[in-house]
C-alpha cells in the first residue's frame, strides 16, 4: 500500500522489486491526482505541457502490471479498500498528525510481525508532527523503528512490526 503516489516512481520501485523476487503481490497507492490528470509534474517532463501521470510512467509496463492507482483522499479511500493484510507499506500523503496516525492505524491493524512500515518525510525541522508520531510509535515497542536522517530537509523511518 502507498499512499500519496505522486508522480508514481515509489510504486515502480515495489513493483520492481516484487518482480525481481518473484513474489506475487500487488501495491495500491491512492492520491488526490487522478492517474489521467494532466497537469505539471515539476520534472523534466514538463517542457512538452501538462500530462497524465500514465503518459509520465508509460514505459515501465512491466511494472504497471502490478499497481492499482486511486484516486481520492486517503482517509476516505482506506475505509473502501477492504484490505486483510499489508505486508509493506509507504506512508507519503498528508504531513500532519492526523493523516499519518489514521494511516498507521489503518495498517498496523493488518500487518503482522515482521511486515514493514515507511515513512517518507520524518524530519524534526519540516515535519514536525510526523516525526514526533514516528517516535511515539518508537516508543510503544509495537514495532522496531529505525530513524533514517539525510540532511536537515530529508528523513524517514523503517517500523518493522514486532
Amino acid at each position: 500500500l502507498e499512499t500519496g503516489t505522486a508522480r508514481g516512481f515509489s510504486s515502480i520501485c515495489m513493483s520492481k522489486a516484487i518482480i525481481d523476487h518473484n513474489v506475487k503481490g500487488k501495491i495500491i497507492t491512492v492520491d488526490v491526482i487522478g492517474h489521467d490528470e494532466k497537469i505539471y509534474w515539476n520534472c523534466f517532463r514538463d517542457e512538452q505541457g501538462k500530462i497524465t501521470r500514465s503518459e509520465l510512467i508509460k514505459e515501465w509496463d512491466n511494472e504497471l502490471d502490478n499497481i492499482i492507482f486511486l484516486k481520492g483522499r486517503t482517509s476516505v479511500i482506506l475505509k473502501t479498500l477492504g484490505l486483510n493484510r499489508i505486508n509493506f507499506a509507504f506512508l507519503d500523503s498528508q504531513h500532519d498528525r492526523i493523516s499519518v496516525q489514521e494511516e498507521f492505524t489503518y495498517v498496523s491493524n493488518r500487518q503482522k510481525k515482521s511486515d514493514v512500515i515507511f515513512f517518507d518525510d520524518v524530519t524534526p525541522y519540516k515535519y514536525k508532527e510526523v516525526y514526533k508520531f514516528v517516535n511515539e510509535i518508537k516508543d510503544s515497542k509495537k514495532y522496531s523503528v529505525e530513524l533514517i536522517s539525510i540532511s536537515d530537509e530529508r528523513g524517514y523511518a523503517i517500523a518493522t512490526k514486532n
